[in-house]
């Protein structure tokens, strides 16, 4: 995993204008945790509009994946 999420990064720094200077910072210590802590900011995006392609004018990051249900405390 390690590997190829170094080989994704050199992709992107080296073909994606504005990238140039990027680094990583971290990376997660064990393997098979997919996600660990949830941001609560301002505002709480939804399920609609994930659905919707709702658009903001302080988009910080786009996604191409469906949503998922990431339920606290299941396997």
């Amino acid at each position: 995993g390690r590997r190829q999420a170094f080989d994704a990064f050199d992709f992107i720094k080296h073909r994606t204008p504005g990238f140039e200077e990027s680094y990583i910072v971290d990376l997660a210590p064990q393997i098979g945790i997919r996600e660990t802590r949830r941001v609560f900011g301002r505002y709480r995006l939804t399920e609609d509009d994930v659905l919707d392609c709702a658009d903001f004018p302080d988009t910080i990051g786009v996604n191409g994946w469906p949503v998922e249900a990431h339920v606290a405390g299941t396997v």
